[in-house]
């Protein structure tokens, strides 16, 4: 599945590994017109690869402040919402394709995906 639109709303890193991306997206080839909200599952570095290719001061700021609560704070679990940081949502432009695949079903109420590649 290729997303088309990706609104991310906030990042949850846990143990500079693992990421949750909260977003909503609109998938390429449907006809909805508004974005369905769910969740994207990736690795550290593909969110900063996923980052850079769409903005890069941004994700300086995110590394930064993930360092920042990781290292400094000795936390494991940091919460990032974008919103804090550029006063929107980021939305990633629609040339810029990402592709998913379904993930298996974690007990959320909505459909979740992993993040495969993107270019």
């Amino acid at each position: 599945m290729r997303a088309k639109y990706l609104e991310i709303a906030s990042i949850c890193v846990v143990e500079k590994t693992y990421v949750t991306i909260a977003c909503a997206i609109i998938l390429k080839g449907d006809d909805q017109s508004e974005p369905t909200y769910t969740n994207i599952f990736c690795f550290y570095a593909e969110l900063f690869d996923l980052l850079d290719l769409t903005n890069k001061p941004l994700s300086d700021q995110i590394g930064i402040e993930i360092n920042a609560q990781t290292i400094l704070q000795d936390k494991e679990i940091v919460q990032i919402d974008i919103e804090d940081y550029i006063g929107t949502t980021l939305d990633i432009p629609y040339y810029i394709e990402v592709v998913l695949r379904p993930a298996s079903d974690g007990g959320y109420a909505f459909k979740c995906y992993n993040l495969s590649e993107y270019y």
